[in-house]
């Protein structure tokens, strides 16, 4: 039983990965950043890369909602070890808000 629970999760965390990462930031927008579990956070990451957080979500969180001054770097925060940046307003209609 334990294993098909951790194999859901597992295929429902990838699947929810793969799904949020297709819709791709859009310039001077609201932007999700998804951190690794081993990161420092997504909110570290986006402070180093020049942005800011525009969320109350926890400072280690392993997501935070960020804007850049211009355009997000997606190759900076990638090597910061960032595994996602999606476009904000496509996760929040994801989640129905509008």
């Amino acid at each position: 039983m334990a294993v098909l629970v951790a194999t859901l999760l597992l295929v429902t965390g990838v699947t929810l990965v793969m799904t949020v990462s297709a819709l791709p930031p859009r310039d001077g927008a609201p932007v999700v950043v998804i951190a690794a579990p081993w990161s420092p956070g997504a909110s570290a990451m986006v402070r180093a890369s020049g942005g800011r957080t525009i969320t109350p979500w926890p400072q280690q969180g392993l997501a935070a909602m960020a804007v850049f001054d211009g355009r997000a770097s997606a190759d900076r925060l990638h090597g910061l070890g960032a595994w996602a940046l999606v476009d904000g307003a496509g996760i929040a209609a994801f989640c129905g808000v509008s």
